[in-house]
């Protein structure tokens, strides 16, 4: 097995100006110390894949190289169907592999007993989940001259791509911390992805104090034909649902990630529909959420559409993402126990949605009525925009359903 200083120097040689997602742990050390670059970004594990899938389904002309611990992967595996059905052609993932939890396991007294392994350290093999997932591309290396051989074909060929590296336990050598925190490390990334031109310093949605307006190249969006006229009783409202994707679209949105539920079903549905925006389907909310936020990084105008109960699995992503490194998005939610509700299953996740934003500081609010839905979304985008923090627009069952 190799050790994973010597694999990060070969990774430099091919990387040119890749953008790198890296994970938590020794190896965000080591690459911001062998591979320093203003285009490096950190995700805590389990996000460093739907961080760097939102980047690169937001830049699709850059490479993106999402590189984590096996115990990060394993803990967003997941997110694998989710890559893998998006298919970026220009992200490269790249997990070191020693089967174990060594950044933690080296930390204070734990250094004198040993890591504890991981799943792979048994009978898990990370290639084999994401070729199950759909990667066609993938390999799994066990020393330096495999790892350079699988890396310049990877650089030199369309992904998505998927490298295993499976390195030795040698505790990494002491080095400094980073030359930055992470908050200005995001700082330093966001601004050079705008001196190199691949994003504006407008690009989310406010330019100049202007709105982005639909220009003469926007087509007029196409509503696809439903017909729940057969349905009887409490049902999602077409017409509420057209109002809302509208708005979506007039205040900006042009990349919309959601994990399919019934209150958001036609809203949903119409973005999957539309040419013009990028639709990605998650498993997971917070796996959403991270998407949408390394696509706001990568210059796009995202929007999260939830359930209320998916909300409490995002409070990691909230803080680190959302509040250490200014990743910002616009969130939907329904169900949030208002006006409307008639079932208390999952009750509790629902009414406790509200005061979860509250701890965390994220700017709430409800749209109580479906025609304020236009000047709502439009000004709680500004806020995105303006304080590059999340903002969530609760959607009561009254304001989504028809009686």
């Amino acid at each position: 097995m190799m050790n994973r200083w010597e694999a990060v120097e070969i990774f430099n040689r091919f990387r040119q100006d890749a953008i790198v997602v890296h994970g938590t742990g020794g190896m965000g050390i080591e690459i911001n110390t062998k591979s320093p670059s203003d285009l490096n970004l950190y995700a805590p594990m389990p996000y460093p894949t739907p961080v760097g899938l939102g980047l690169a389904l937001a830049l699709p002309k850059q490479r993106v190289v999402v590189t984590e611990g096996d115990g990060s992967a394993l803990s967003g595996i997941s997110g694998l169907a989710t890559v893998a059905n998006m298919s970026p052609k220009n992200l490269l993932h790249i997990i070191w592999d020693n089967g174990a939890w060594l950044s933690p396991g080296t930390m204070g007294t734990r250094r004198h007993y040993g890591p504890l392994p991981t799943a792979t350290g048994g009978r898990a093999d990370l290639e084999g989940f994401a070729r199950a997932a759909g990667f066609e591309l993938g390999a799994t290396v066990e020393n330096l001259q495999e790892f350079e051989v699988a890396v310049r074909a990877a650089f030199a060929q369309e992904g998505p791509n998927y490298i295993v590296a499976k390195i030795n336990k040698t505790p990494m050598p002491d080095l400094p911390a980073k030359p930055v925190g992470t908050v200005e490390q995001a700082i330093n990334f966001r601004r050079g992805l705008i001196e190199r031109g691949w994003i504006s310093s407008g690009h989310a949605g406010v330019s100049k104090g202007k709105w982005l307006a639909p220009d003469e190249r926007s087509a007029p969006i196409v509503f696809p034909e439903i017909h729940s006229e057969t349905e009887t009783g409490p049902r999602p409202s077409l017409e509420k649902a057209r109002v809302i994707y509208s708005s979506l679209r007039e205040a900006g949105i042009d990349f919309v990630v959601y994990l399919p539920d019934s209150a958001n079903y036609f809203v949903q549905r119409m973005a999957a529909e539309d040419p013009q925006v990028t639709s990605v389907s998650v498993t997971r909310e917070d796996e959403g959420l991270a998407i949408a936020m390394g696509a706001f990084m990568g210059g796009r105008n995202p929007v999260l559409i939830i359930e209320a109960s998916g909300l409490g699995l995002c409070t990691l992503a909230f803080s680190t993402l959302g509040h250490e490194q200014r990743m910002a998005t616009l969130i939907l939610y329904g169900h949030n126990f208002a006006l409307g509700e008639v079932r208390d299953v999952h009750a509790c996740t629902r009414w406790v949605a509200g005061p979860v934003l509250d701890a965390l500081r994220i700017p709430n609010l409800t749209l109580m009525d479906i025609k304020d839905a236009p000047l709502i979304i439009k000004q709680a985008w500004r806020t995105v925009r303006g304080q590059m923090c999340p903002v969530a627009v609760s959607l009561p069952l009254h304001v989504l359903w028809d009686e």
